[in-house]
């Protein structure tokens, strides 16, 4: 899990996980990456998401999806 934002350096370039003011409790969105299990054919299945206010949502989010058991993966 890591915390990110749309600022923007003077360039122009986002600063994401850079960004000095990501410390403020309401700055940015909590995100995670869990690498999911090959697919039939050997290719890799990476899943983002982001947009959680919470570090407590992101993780509760991964749990479910890190758990054991039959799943129907779905993007939304």
């Amino acid at each position: 899990m890591y915390k990110r934002c749309s600022c923007k350096d003077g360039n122009g370039r986002s600063l994401g996980a850079e960004c000095p003011r990501l410390e403020q409790s309401k700055h940015g969105q909590w995100c995670y990456r869990i690498e999911l299990p090959a697919d039939r054919a050997g290719k890799r299945r990476p899943k983002r998401r982001s947009g959680f206010a919470t570090a407590k949502e992101a993780q509760k989010e991964l749990d479910h999806i890190s758990a054991p058991g039959p799943r129907c993966w779905s993007t939304r």
